[in-house]
């Protein structure tokens, strides 16, 4: 494999481009005799004059001639890699974004993501991919933009992450359950029964989740359970069952039913943006974390 700096190559091109040692020396910022001093190395790893006397003036030598088109596009190749990036231009962009998330996160924020994206990009799609479906290896392996979870020690170690919002926990039943004549306590709800959220990756072997999963209190065993905060609702909306889900991840699933605050301390969840380390620092995925985080935060 040939040894050879990138300074030697960029010296290689003034002096092709140039075909004469002087203004090759003064282009780069050397000295003449620091100049002839890289001829000579060049000539040396290359097998060949490169530069020879014709009359008063230097002339290249064919194969000089023959490689200067391939040197100048190569100098210009790299620059482009150690370039920082341009900025992107938005309203040109068209490109479909694909975010892994619940089904809850779709249905309640989906439509308010895709407007704040084309505020700046009129042109981009938006796939939002269930957390139901098989996509756990997408972010690493390039199938996923990005995605929103609960972190857990089954998240992979190695992406990026940042916290969207803390979620308190709230009850929520259909405007014809009979808690709606009761004063909402500890007691009175356990008269009534619930609908859980199993949270369970496929084959995972632990007791079945309880009707307060997530919220660390548990009343009683679920008589149902589900895989996704929406389908809880449903649920709830069309029987006497208790759902427990989050009050902003479900605010616009829960405006036609009834919700209450627990009567009791209950732990939260936090939801987090992950996306895999090679889209860091990619300009519009950074820009896509934005517009999610900003609806997130209800600043869209």
């Amino acid at each position: 494999m040939l040894n050879m700096d990138l300074n030697l190559l960029v010296t290689l091109n003034v002096l092709l481009t140039e075909a004469n040692i002087t203004r090759a020396a003064q282009k780069q910022g050397m000295s003449v005799s620091a100049m002839s001093r890289a001829l000579t190395r060049l000539r040396v790893v290359l097998n060949d004059p490169l530069l020879v006397k014709s009359g008063r003036f230097m002339v290249l030598t064919p194969y000089a001639a023959s490689v200067r088109p391939r040197v100048t596009q190569l100098i210009e190749q790299i620059e482009q890699v150690f370039k920082t990036p341009d900025v992107p231009d938005f309203i040109q962009l068209n490109q479909q974004f694909t975010l892994r998330a619940s089904a809850g996160f779709a249905e309640n924020s989906g439509a308010l993501l895709l407007a704040r994206m084309r505020q700046d990009a009129p042109a981009v799609t938006l796939r939002i991919i269930s957390k139901e479906e098989k996509y756990g290896r997408g972010l690493k392996e390039g199938k996923l933009d990005a995605e929103i979870a609960v972190i857990s020690n089954n998240t992979e170690q190695e992406m990026k992450s940042r916290l969207l919002f803390s979620d308190k926990m709230v009850g929520v039943v259909s405007k014809t359950h009979p808690l709606m004549q009761l004063s909402v306590t500890t007691e009175n709800l356990q008269q009534y029964e619930f609908i859980g959220i199993d949270r369970r990756a496929p084959g995972e072997r632990i007791q079945p989740v309880c009707c307060m999963s997530g919220s660390g209190i548990a009343i009683k065993p679920a008589v149902m359970l589900v895989s996704g905060f929406s389908a809880a609702i449903a649920i709830a909306a069309m029987s006497d069952l208790i759902a427990v889900v989050p009050a902003q991840f479900t605010a616009n699933l829960r405006k036609s039913l009834f919700s209450f605050r627990l009567p009791f301390p209950a732990e939260g969840l936090n939801f987090s943006l992950l996306w895999h380390p090679r889209t860091d620092n990619d300009p519009v995925q950074k820009w896509f974390r934005e517009c999610i985080l900003q609806v997130c935060r209800g600043d869209e």
